[in-house]
């Protein structure tokens, strides 16, 4: 039996969805200041926490670091209220198996709309049991999914006695623009309508991904989904074709992380 701090798909999105409401205390209390704070705040748990340390590093392992710093992934990747590393892990694990296939957990060709939101079919969700038994063995991934909801409540509960506003502007907020960036990484840049919008694709992948390059200042390099798919196990999304496919992400993992590549 789970316990009631464990992530399950349900109760994530619950979760994400009621979020929401945070707009209107937001629109009302916000200053400019307040709105740098949570974008800085977003770069955090979207760079790092998801691109950087749950998407390349314990989906794809394209490189190897500490534990202080997979502490720190962890960290940032549950406050953006995306579900554990492990689920992250699992689901995503699947999706490239079956990309825009019939098992894919999120083909927007299933509906667009539920890929944006999030709602998955349950059999999509049959997930592997052996591979949810390997990630549960490294310690720091199980304990950040094991008490994923304590670690969030703890989190709100430090911003609060601060600054009750805290809890909008550093995690209600960032935490909402990290569910409609993760839909973009989900339903819009494996639609091929993106291509009327500049969508394009560098690699002729056997999936529907795009890359979407005005997404940069957003994604921070993971909007080149379509390089991605096509060399999955590399560090960057950067194929060397122009300046569209920069990649900050690479030189935070090079220069600041100092991850060894693979």
């Amino acid at each position: 039996m789970r316990s009631l701090l464990e992530p399950t798909q349900i109760r994530v999105k619950n979760l994400q969805w009621a979020l929401h409401l945070s707009i209107f205390p937001a629109l009302y209390f916000g200053t400019w200041q307040y709105c740098v704070l949570s974008l800085i705040v977003f770069w955090l748990i979207h760079g790092i926490g998801s691109g950087i340390g749950t998407h390349r590093y314990y989906v794809h392992r394209t490189f190897e670091t500490n534990r202080y710093w997979q502490i720190i992934f962890s960290f940032l990747f549950t406050i953006s209220t995306s579900g554990s590393t492990i689920g992250y892990t699992l689901v995503h694990l699947k999706h490239h198996a079956h990309s825009d296939k019939e098992h894919d957990p999120h083909s927007p060709a299933n509906g667009f709309l539920r890929a944006w939101l999030g709602m998955y079919s349950k059999s999509s969700l049959t997930l592997s049991p052996k591979i949810f038994m390997r990630l549960m063995k490294d310690p720091i991934m199980k304990f950040f999914h094991k008490f994923y909801f304590g670690i969030i409540l703890f989190y709100i509960i430090i911003l609060g006695l601060i600054n009750p506003l805290l809890i909008i502007f550093m995690w209600a907020i960032p935490a909402v623009a990290q569910f409609h960036a993760n839909a973009i990484l989900i339903a819009l840049v494996h639609d091929h309508r993106i291509k009327y919008l500049g969508g394009y694709r560098s690699c002729a992948t056997s999936d529907d991904s795009y890359n979407i390059w005005w997404l940069k200042p957003l994604l921070l390099g993971e909007e080149l989904h379509n390089n991605h798919h096509a060399k999955p196990a590399s560090v960057t999304t950067n194929l060397g074709n122009g300046w569209r496919d920069f990649d900050p992400l690479f030189y935070i993992i090079k220069y600041i992380i100092r991850g060894k590549i693979k």
